[in-house]
């Protein structure tokens, strides 16, 4: 298994994407992250779109055990910006 790729791709993406939801939530829209559940379909929908791609991209760039790296790299993305968004949440509450 190609792990370096795996490992690096699901931390980008999954920075990416936390840091961009966590930006839009509470500087342009002013509401809490979690709480406001207008947001929280838009979230998931994004969620999905970028674990599809990351996904899609180490599917595409490995040579062997094609879907157990894709179905590894989705577990670890959702992992990693679910720990991203929590503790970006918590920085921002005990911040301000």
């Amino acid at each position: 298994m190609r792990w370096k790729l795996i490992i690096l791709s699901s931390l980008i993406v999954s920075f990416v994407s936390a840091s961009a939801w966590f930006v839009l939530a509470n500087f342009i829209f002013h509401a809490p992250l979690f709480l406001n559940s207008n947001w929280l379909y838009l979230q998931i929908f994004v969620l999905i779109l970028v674990i599809t791609a990351v996904s899609t991209y180490i599917y595409r760039h490995t040579a062997t055990r094609r879907k157990t790296q894709a179905f590894l790299t989705s577990i670890l993305t959702i992992f990693f910006v679910f720990a991203l968004l929590f503790g970006f949440n918590f920085i921002a509450n005990s911040a301000f």
